[in-house]
């Protein structure tokens, strides 16, 4: 991304920057997805206690990236708590319509110690 930046700042190519183009929600900041973005970059995990609370290390439910860098997650996400954000229930919404909508879906081993989000 900073090669592409700098590169095309050089050679002076103009950009249009859309609005909500994308967002990196947490649950920590951008909890509630202002509008509708183009691009949900998930870079971040999703944490959170089981009352809601985001909480800054693995929560009671974890939607994380991390916790599969080597094995599938299962087929279908635990929820988020009630009171978790917007980020959080979109993402989980997303997750489960994609896994359920490719054929073949595999097993997924038991989560990581210490992941409780991704409990079938």
């Amino acid at each position: 991304m900073w090669g592409y930046t700098l590169a095309a700042t050089r050679l002076k190519i103009k950009h249009f920057v859309w609005p909500q183009l994308q967002v990196e929600p947490s649950a920590l900041w951008h909890t509630e997805l202002d509008g509708d973005p183009y691009i949900y970059h998930y870079t971040f995990g999703l944490e959170y206690s089981s009352d809601g609370i985001p909480a800054s290390s693995i929560g009671d439910w974890s939607l994380d990236k991390r916790h599969f860098m080597g094995s599938y997650p299962p087929k279908v996400l635990a929820p988020p708590p009630a009171c978790a954000g917007k980020a959080a229930k979109t993402l989980h919404a997303l997750f489960n319509e994609a896994m359920s909508a490719l054929p073949g879906w595999p097993a997924a081993p038991p989560a990581a110690k210490g992941t409780r989000g991704w409990a079938a």
